[in-house]
């Protein structure tokens, strides 16, 4: 089972199973993980999410901007697929439980 540890407010540092995850490109990617995080109850709507963090710029380069932090946090968290998206919603979940998978020797 992988062990997940997130201190999102204060100094940011996620961690799997004791080791530091690398690849947070930006401060607001940091900030839609701990969004994501606090609101993982239910999913949340991609046009809410691209407005939140985006506000001001064009719809479209919001959502490609959303688009691209959602693959930059799939990429952080991989093999692991805590982020969940479709077409309109997106949702941080865990797997409740991770194996890794086994080597052949």
């Amino acid at each position: 089972m992988t062990e997940l540890r997130m201190h999102l407010f204060g100094a940011f540092s996620v961690l799997r199973d004791g080791q530091p995850l690398h690849g947070f490109r930006s401060e607001k990617m940091r900030a839609l993980l701990a969004y994501l995080v606090v609101e993982s109850a239910q999913p949340q709507r991609r046009s809410q999410l691209a407005e939140l963090l985006w506000h001001g710029y064009q719809p479209e380069t919001a959502a490609t901007s959303l688009r691209t932090a959602l693959l930059n946090l799939r990429q952080c968290f991989a093999p692991l697929q805590c982020i969940q998206a479709d077409r309109q919603m997106v949702q941080f979940v865990m797997p409740p439980a991770y194996e890794p998978p086994a080597y052949e020797q």
